[in-house]
């Protein structure tokens, strides 16, 4: 297929008349075959109405069967795994991560959107960015082209905002040292449609959300909202100096030279699973129903781990709930459940002293409602713990509720703890 570039002024005519036109919908270019949403397998050059997808220059792929048998998905996954032999995975659910990382982008036109997919170590050179490579190298022929984080949500958000603009298949978030949150990477990751801002302007634009998100570093920490639409793929060489081990393979060379191989081998291993009768693996995870159904229940049906167990991993390392947590286990051990309590009541209750000396569970509270509500003199600040609290409401954290309301007689907001795992068990 020959493309040819129109003429300038056609493009300006075009462009003056948005909101007239009578086009088909178009939300991306691919050079990968895909999947569409019924299963079928877009493999023909040109325009496909069912995905609003553009497909240019496939590789050549080997035929794939009508319906593949679990034989053939075996063969097909064991493929995949050979490319990964030498990434020092640190158990079998991040190898399961990795399987995902080099499936989704292949499988992304039949998934409205799916999970960030992180790659963390403990020392540099371990072989994060090479294992995206590898990915990248399957679904575009090419390396991982890579942004940076910015040095805060703001700078992130532009710069994340204008790889969407462009929409190219994968955006990799590499080298990130620290943490990593924000309202819209939340958003670009579970939205299938966001309206970043344009830089300089004050107008958004519309983006129909085809891209899959990776990002890599070393000691990842994700922070607040995003946690919970992460999975890790974490690694260790065990070793001082990672870069100096001898490795045997070139998996991005060897995908390179038979790109088609492998994308047919990611198909066969959906569509195997699809002939079968999509057996039920999992419950389907919020928000990622079809990465679920497509990529997740495949693997388990082949007998690998559940990447979904890493996002616990994920969760663990997030401040914020670590924060939660002690508090909570600290109000929980020293203040009967449903007492209501304002937040200046609360500090006070921390800071009651026995005998000249601060009790131990008191000191826990004090020190939990420190770390999260510390004014700039190192005091617990009640007006800073009450906003606090606010923004918790309503979670449940090792069986107890955060609850609150503004009581009506002293117009305070008041809080408490409601033991939820009594009443569940009470209940059944």
């Amino acid at each position: 297929m020959n493309i040819v570039n129109p003429p300038l002024e056609v493009i300006h005519t075009i462009l003056a008349r948005e909101g007239d036109w009578n086009f088909e919908r178009l939300i991306g270019i691919i050079t990968t075959p895909t999947l569409r949403p019924d299963g079928s397998i877009l493999t023909t050059p040109g325009y496909d109405a069912a995905t609003g997808l553009l497909l240019t220059s496939p590789p050549l792929m080997p035929a794939i069967p009508e319906k593949p048998s679990r034989k053939d998905a075996e063969a097909a996954v064991k493929l995949l795994n050979d490319l990964l032999i030498e990434f020092p995975f640190v158990d079998e659910a991040s190898r399961a991560v990795a399987l995902s990382i080099l499936m989704t982008p292949v499988a992304r036109g039949a998934m409205q959107v799916v999970p960030l997919h992180a790659v963390s170590a403990p020392e540099a050179r371990t072989g994060k960015s090479y294992l995206l490579d590898t990915a990248a190298a399957i679904s575009t022929g090419e390396i991982a082209p890579v942004i940076a984080a910015g040095r805060d949500e703001e700078e992130t958000e532009k710069r994340l905002a204008a790889e969407l603009m462009t929409g190219q298949p994968i955006i990799s978030i590499d080298n990130l040292n620290g943490d990593l949150s924000g309202d819209f990477i939340c958003q670009a990751i579970e939205r299938p449609i966001v309206k970043p801002r344009v830089l300089g302007r004050s107008e958004t634009k519309r983006i129909e959300n085809t891209v899959t998100v990776f990002c890599n570093g070393n000691n990842l920490r994700f922070i607040g909202d995003i946690a919970p639409r992460v999975i890790l793929c974490s690694m260790d060489a065990n070793m001082e100096r990672p870069e100096l081990r001898d490795f045997a393979g070139d998996p991005v060379a060897t995908v390179l030279a038979n790109r088609g191989r492998y994308i047919a081998a990611i198909l066969t291993i959906i569509r195997a699973y699809l002939a079968a009768g999509s057996p039920k693996q999992c419950t389907p995870l919020p928000s990622f129903g079809d990465w679920s159904r497509l990529i997740r229940s495949p693997l388990l049906w082949l007998g690998c781990r559940d990447p979904v167990e890493t996002m616990e991993a994920a969760r663990a390392e997030d401040p914020t709930r670590v924060n939660l947590r002690s508090f909570v286990a600290a109000w929980s051990k020293l203040i009967l459940p449903d007492k209501r309590m304002t937040a200046g009541e609360l500090k006070n209750e921390a800071s009651k002293e026995i005998y000249g000396e601060l009790p131990a569970d008191r000191a826990t509270l004090q020190a939990a409602m420190n770390a999260v509500a510390s004014n700039r003199h190192g005091e617990i600040d009640p007006k800073k713990l009450g906003h606090w609290l606010g923004r918790h409401k309503g979670r449940v954290v090792d069986g107890y509720k955060l609850l609150g309301e503004k009581d009506p007689h002293t117009k305070q907001h008041v809080w408490w703890l409601a033991d939820v795992k009594t009443k569940e068990k009470s209940n059944g």
